[in-house]
């Protein structure tokens, strides 16, 4: 915030600070556009379907590898590696089946701009198009895409990516677990 002058002092004192009245009329138009033009090109990317070469070539280097695990039959299976990447004060999980990304978590602090939504859908777009769900809110957004895939952003500072593939393994999953539980004992 600019300095003002104290209250009750003689019209002098606004005479003088015409100068920082002009400029900060133009300043702070400009640097709203500039804050936003930086905020859409500061995004770490990593893309659905990047393989683990290129998501350390475009982030760096992995800061916490784990798995990744969906409940299926009473249990927990796990359905293949989990990458972490810290990168321009963002946080990226980037969940991986047969060697490619299918599933993303982007985290940061503060507020996000539309325009970085936008980057992130178009980013993991993967050739589809994004529709808006229903009902969103300053809390929460939900997208789906042509072609099955999925997308959200809560008010939290986090937005998650799903490709169809990842719900096509957890399905299979699924079903190979029901045949399996209705097989006839082979005592």
């Amino acid at each position: 915030m600019f300095w003002q002058p104290p209250l009750g002092r003689s019209s002098r004192w606004s005479q003088r600070l015409q100068p920082w009245l002009i400029i900060k009329r133009l300043a702070s138009p400009f640097m709203k556009y500039v804050v936003v033009f930086l905020s859409v090109w500061i995004v770490a990317y990593a893309h659905l379907g990047d393989t683990r070469e290129e998501l350390e070539a475009r982030l760096g280097a992995v800061r916490r590898e784990s798995n990744h695990a969906t409940a299926a039959q009473g249990r927990v299976h796990i359905l293949g590696p989990s990458f972490e990447f810290e990168k321009d004060g963002w946080r990226l999980r980037c969940d991986m089946i047969d060697g490619k990304c299918v599933r993303i978590s982007y985290a940061r602090r503060g507020g996000w701009t539309q325009e970085q939504m936008d980057t992130l859908l178009e980013e993991n777009a993967q050739g589809a198009k994004w529709m808006l769900g229903i009902m969103p809110s300053k809390r929460s957004r939900f997208w789906d895409r042509s072609d099955g895939g999925r997308a959200n952003w809560e008010s939290s500072g986090r937005m998650d990516f799903v490709s169809p593939e990842y719900t096509k393994a957890q399905r299979s999953l699924e079903d190979e677990l029901k045949r399996k539980a209705q097989e006839k004992p082979k005592l």
